[in-house]
Parts: structure tokens; sequence; C-alpha cells
């Protein structure tokens, strides 16, 4: 307001009896992107899940059009524990964006050149920014944070996404989750050969949620594997589990595949206190398809009924 005030000023165009109550009331919501370019971005960098408990200052300061930017920590220690369901910081970046006037990229240190673009990006836009990073915890060794920071990002715990306002017109072409590993799919799948030397077997894998939780020694304790040559009906694969009605899963037994101090492969019981956190990302990763185009239930829903349509056309056609 002062700088606008002192425009008009050198010009002998201020008027106080036109001036005074507009500059009174005088806000960021008047400040046009030439004018926000001026200002210098405050810069917030505090814990996830500090913030998270804050939801009203947060969404506050993501409101206001000042150019606020927040980098909100996570580490593994939040994430990768079962038992932190409750907590909201997975969806920091879901509320920033639905706040619709800021830049909001989440993801893991796991893919610097991904965070250097998205950093640049945040900082040159004169709006509110949000950077919702999971980094790993101290003590841990390079290759098993590499790891971590991968399996976290490629299971859906804590997927990729960038929200860019400045990116096309309509709200589907500001938000993008196709950096993440096969995202048109509920789960990502690799492949593996699996075996010794002289005989391999090439496995497809199903990466999920359970399988970060597994990384940490804490949680793989809590694992019940199955003794090697059993098998059950009841018995399913997580990933398999977890897309179906859970009404029609009572008495099944999902299960993941590790690898025991033998280096064998296993299947292993994932614990009951486990699900439904790995139902809530599941859920989350499915709202993210949905917001980014990547898979619609609506979408899908239309192209059957087009298909079964044109199937009942042909049938009538040849009945005639």
């Amino acid at each position: 307001a002062a700088y606008k005030i002192a425009e008009l000023e050198l010009e002998q165009k201020y008027d106080e009896d036109i001036h005074a109550s507009y500059f009174d009331a005088f806000d960021f919501e008047h400040l046009n992107e030439q004018d926000l370019g001026y200002m210098r971005p405050v810069i917030v960098i505090d814990e996830a899940v500090n913030i998270a408990e804050d939801t009203g200052g947060f969404i506050g300061m993501m409101s206001g059009g000042a150019p606020v930017k927040i980098i909100a920590v996570n580490r593994f220690g939040d994430k990768a524990t079962p038992h932190s369901a409750g907590l909201s910081s997975h969806e920091l970046a879901a509320l920033a964006i639905f706040r619709r006037n800021a830049y909001v990229f989440q993801g893991a240190l796991d893919n610097p050149q991904l965070l250097h673009d998205a950093l640049c990006k945040g900082m040159q836009i004169p709006l509110p920014a949000l950077w919702n990073l999971l980094i790993a915890d101290s003590g841990i060794s390079a290759r098993s944070e590499a790891v971590m920071l991968k399996a976290a990002v490629h299971s859906r715990y804590f997927p990729r996404i960038e929200f860019d306002i400045q990116t096309g017109a309509r709200f589907g072409s500001h938000l993008h989750v196709k950096s993440n590993k096969d995202p048109q799919m509920d789960f990502p799948v690799f492949k593996m050969d699996v075996g010794s030397e002289k005989d391999s077997v090439e496995y497809e894998f199903v990466l999920t949620m359970a399988d970060f939780m597994a990384a940490t020694p804490a949680n793989r304790n809590m694992l019940q594997c199955i003794p090697s040559g059993y098998d059950s009906e009841d018995l399913i694969l997580l990933s398999e589990y977890l897309v179906q009605n859970p009404a029609l899963m009572s008495g099944e037994v999902p299960f993941i595949r590790v690898v025991d101090e033998d280096n064998i492969l296993r299947k292993a019981v994932v614990p009951l206190s486990w699900l439904a956190e790995c139902r809530t990302r599941l859920e989350y990763w499915q709202f993210l398809q949905e917001l980014g185009g990547t898979k619609s239930y609506h979408t899908m829903r239309a192209i059957e009924k087009v298909k079964l349509d044109m199937e009942e056309e042909k049938e009538a056609e040849i009945e005639k």
C-alpha cells in the first residue's frame, strides 16, 4: 500500500478523499503479479507433523495470497509406523491444492532433479508454495536411505504430486502425478529374477505400502513368516486384498513377500494393525488418480457402458 501511495504522490494523483478508504482496506488481493514481484517471500521450514496439528493456521497461510513458501519435513519415523495413521501430514498437499492459488509439490529426496525443478518453480511463482518432503532419519546408511525413499514413493505411501497453478486453464491441467511409476495402476509392478545362479525364474512383484513399512527393523519384527511349503485358500496377496470390497474379505489372510535372514523368499502375514493405514493410503492414491486424470472411475464406467451399448446394437442388427 505504501508503495502504491508513493507512486500516486510522485505523479501528484493522490486524493485523500478518494484513496484513503481504499488503501485502509488494502491487502494481497489488491496486488497484481508485478506488485507481488517486489515482495520477498517468507520461508517457513517445520516438521510436517507440527504443521498438520495447526490445520487452520496452515490453510490461512496458503489462502492469503502472500508469497509464503512452506517446506514441510516428513521423516521415516513419522511415515513408516502404522500407528501414525491418525496424523494428517500425508494430506498437507491435498489441503494446499484445494486452495487453488499455490504451487504444491510432494515427494522424497530420491530424485534430486525433480526436487530442484520443484524448488525453482515454487520460488519463482509470486504466490504461496508448499513442498511436502520426505527425508531419511539420521543414522541410516546411504544405501538403505535410497531404497526406503524409493519404496515410500513407489508404494503409494508418499506419492509424488505436483500442482502448478500456472499451467493450463482447467483444474485438471494443473495436477500431475505421472512422475510416479505406473500411475494408471493401483500399485506399481517390478520384475525380478529369483532363484540360484544356475536356475532362476522371473517374478512380478507388486509393491505396496506394507512393503515400505516392512523395510524398517521395528516393523519387520511384526511380520509373521509363513512356513515354507504351507499353502491355503485363505491366503491372498495384499495388493489383491486391498482392492476388493472389505465386506467380502472376511476370513482372508493378506500377505506380502519378504526375504528372510537366509536370503530365501517367503510369504509373510500382514499385521491387522497395518491394514487400515494401507487402505487409507490406497484410497488417497486413487483420489489423486481421479484428480490427475490417470485413472477415473467414472470414465471407466462410461467406457464400459459405451462398449455394452455397442455390443447390444450389434446383436440387435444380427437378429434382424
